[in-house]
């Protein structure tokens, strides 16, 4: 008899970019287990929601900044640009 999912693959994407991160080797399912894992476990003890806790956690990581050279006369100068909301995602992820 198999185990239900407690997360569906497409359901979040918070968590399906958190699988597809730990992935290795094209073994999803592996990955997923080990999401539904952390997420039991973590809910059991702290008694709080694991996707609250994820995104507390992703909003106290991501990047509000970064810097990117740009040619000024001639040499490259870091200048600070605002990161987008999807890249500051996957540069939490990581």
């Amino acid at each position: 008899m198999r185990k239900k999912r407690i997360i569906k693959r497409r359901k979040l994407d918070i968590m399906s970019q958190l699988t597809n991160y730990l992935m290795r080797k094209g073994k999803k399912n592996l990955a997923i287990s080990i999401v539904n894992r952390t997420a039991t476990e973590v809910e059991k003890s702290t008694s709080t929601p694991f996707l609250t806790i994820l995104e507390g956690a992703i909003a106290n990581v991501k990047p509000s900044l970064e810097t990117k050279s740009r040619r000024r006369g001639a040499s490259k100068q870091r200048i600070p640009v605002k990161v987008e909301e999807r890249r500051a995602l996957t540069l939490a992820l990581r």
